[in-house]
């Protein structure tokens, strides 16, 4: 049963990574030559076989993005407030590998909040400095804001974040 259980796990796998890379294609072939940036953007996550989280047409353009120890990491700025910065994290878990801190901050108070059905863990770094992790499937997040209210970065966080990571990782 243990080698069945582990045959299964495989296929799960394979499939997850046969559904992200279709969802990646897809969001390839909508590409126009203006967003070019965007392409490359995507094809530097292929070598980690995730797909990272990021923000949609919600008033943040892409600054920058790192890969490092498998947490990709991707770094936003507000388009009309450029001290406004939020970072958001993805890291695919392996199979049993327990869910783990990838936001990077420590020595700060948790607080977790069931509210939306998947428990966030939220710490107040500083007045305008805030910081939540989450799990979904085989996958932990993370985010991180800066100059921004904790309303406005719990709504985006929810409503956006958190949300999206619900819809495409919640099976993977």
């Amino acid at each position: 049963i243990d080698e069945q259980d582990k045959q299964i796990s495989e296929l799960k796998n394979q499939l997850a990574g046969m559904k992200i890379q279709q969802s990646r294609q897809k969001d390839k072939e909508k590409i126009t030559d203006e967003d070019k940036d965007f392409k490359d953007f995507l094809n530097a996550f292929d070598p980690l076989e995730i797909s990272p989280t990021f923000l949609k047409k919600y008033n943040y353009e892409r600054k920058s993005f790192y890969i490092k120890q498998g947490i990709a990491e991707i770094r936003y700025g507000r388009k009309r407030e450029p001290t406004v910065s939020l970072a958001v994290r993805t890291y695919k878990r392996a199979d049993g590998e327990e869910i783990k801190n990838i936001s990077g901050v420590t020595d700060v108070k948790w607080r977790v909040d069931t509210s939306m059905g998947t428990p966030l863990y939220i710490a107040k770094i500083s007045e305008m400095q805030w910081v939540v992790a989450w799990a979904v499937g085989n996958y932990t997040f993370s985010a991180q804001a800066e100059k921004l209210s904790f309303a406005d970065f719990y709504s985006l966080v929810a409503n956006q974040l958190l949300k999206s990571s619900k819809h495409y990782y919640s099976n993977l």
